[in-house]
């Protein structure tokens, strides 16, 4: 789990977001939904959709690009 952790938090550091949109998930539970999703090859499945967006980093974006 520890190393599932680590890639989404690299992921989301590395990802052009704003640094308050990545403290943000990196304080939030969907930080860890996704890593444990990640961590077991699970799916998550949500009403959120991807966004293009810098200054909040969505699920969907999270759990397509840190798979």
């Amino acid at each position: 789990m520890v190393e599932s952790l680590q890639v989404v938090s690299r992921w989301a550091a590395s990802g052009g977001y704003d640094p308050a949109a990545v403290n943000t998930f990196l304080q939030d539970a969907d930080y860890y939904l996704v890593a444990h999703a990640h961590a077991h090859g699970l799916t998550v499945v949500t009403h959120e959709v991807p966004a293009d967006s810098v200054k909040k980093i969505k699920i969907p974006n999270a759990c397509r690009s840190s798979a």
